[in-house]
């Protein structure tokens, strides 16, 4: 846990690091005792919502405020494989805005990977 990340988002909030753990529902001196053991989970999640950040930034695994390592990763998609294929389903593996892709935007897309080597 990063006490100075605490501190640092509690003043973007303008609030101290007491009136944090209080609005979580903590004791005053809660996230204070932190620097010397950890704390639970369920209790790091409180300070981690009132703070609009998640818990890995707080714990220091992530420089993203706003990302959590255990959601999911998006799946990545290898626009080589899905050219060179003889009828692709672009929509159920791309979109543009949430929308399906125009058909000019599949041509464009086929034109700048169908040349690739799948290699």
């Amino acid at each position: 846990m990063d006490l100075e990340r605490i501190k640092e988002y509690s003043r973007k909030k303008n609030m101290n690091i007491k009136e944090v753990a209080l609005k979580a529902g903590l004791a005053e001196n809660a996230i204070y005792k932190w620097t010397n053991m950890s704390p639970k989970h369920e209790n790091l999640k409180k300070v981690a919502d009132v703070l609009g950040v998640s818990t890995d930034f707080l714990n220091g695994d992530t420089d993203n405020p706003y990302s959590n390592s255990s959601a999911p990763k998006p799946m990545k998609i290898d626009l080589i494989e899905i050219v060179h294929q003889d009828e692709p389903n672009w929509d159920e593996w791309l979109s543009a805005g949430g929308k399906p892709l125009t058909d000019r935007d599949k041509a464009l897309i086929k034109a700048m990977f169908y040349d690739r080597s799948m290699d």
